[in-house]
């Protein structure tokens, strides 16, 4: 394995964001015009993770009113349960931290893997986990 590799993503990464929300389901895949827009206007809290050169897993977040939404989080199958959605996550937490922003995300009750990254993330860094709306 290479070096697993984390950074913020460039306007022209949005086709290869749009292409690892396919290559993750359950993910609901967006139009390339959104992907677009969190790549050239949100670039700052949105990441793409590289194992070496191959891209393995993303992240997206969008600064809202009560503090950083994080859009959409993906790690490529094979590349699951090794702690990696953890390492994105950071990122963010890191990003509104810089803020002092509080981090906000919406997960479909079906996606076990996207909860339990939350959640283990949450209890890790000694931070709250709660449900905030029942949709």
């Amino acid at each position: 394995m290479s070096e697993i590799i984390v950074k913020n993503v460039e306007e022209k990464d949005a086709s290869l964001i749009k292409h690892l929300a396919l290559s993750c389901p359950p993910l609901d895949v967006h139009t390339p015009y959104t992907y677009w827009v969190l790549c050239r206007y949100f670039n700052k809290s949105c990441f793409v993770m590289y194992d070496g050169e191959a891209p393995i897993g993303y992240i997206t977040a969008i600064d809202i009113d009560e503090g950083v939404f994080i859009w959409q989080i993906g790690v490529i199958e094979s590349y699951r349960g090794r702690g990696y959605a953890s390492l994105l996550i950071d990122k963010v937490y890191e990003y509104a931290g810089l803020k002092n922003r509080d981090m906000f995300v919406t997960i479909d009750k079906e996606n076990k893997g996207s909860y339990n990254s939350f959640n283990g993330f949450c209890k890790k860094n000694n931070l709250k986990f709660e449900e905030i709306g029942s949709l």
